[in-house]
């Protein structure tokens, strides 16, 4: 995926009247390149709260942009514990940080399992 600026996030928000995670503004930057219109026309898109609930988009950052923003540090699961943490208190309470929990001690097992195996091969 091409680097996202800071330019290229302001001129996507001029143009959709929100901010998109990098997949959208990537995608977005390669219509524009292929169609000069898009520079000039701007692009209504109304808010879907089923792609960008309320849960996720009251915060200074979202989840996914966090997330994506640093997926070559985070694992898989790593990522789904951050999601649920971050909206427990918004959308399902303990039920979010139990599935967060899951989804930690999955990782955990994960890393020990590969540390096993590491001292195993030593």
């Amino acid at each position: 995926m091409k680097q996202i600026t800071q330019q290229n996030r302001a001129d996507f928000y001029n143009k959709t009247g929100y901010m998109g995670a990098d997949s959208e503004i990537a995608n977005w930057l390669t219509f524009v390149n292929e169609d000069p219109l898009l520079t000039t026309q701007p692009i209504l898109v109304e808010a879907n709260p089923n792609i960008e609930p309320t849960h996720y988009t009251s915060m200074s950052i979202s989840p996914l942009e966090y997330i994506e923003a640093n997926q070559a540090a985070l694992p898989w699961a790593i990522g789904n514990v951050i999601k649920y943490v971050s909206r427990y208190k918004a959308k399902n309470g303990i039920e979010d940080l139990l599935k967060s929990r899951w989804y930690l001690n999955h990782q955990i097992a994960l890393e020990e399992a590969l540390l096993k195996d590491i001292n195993e091969a030593i």
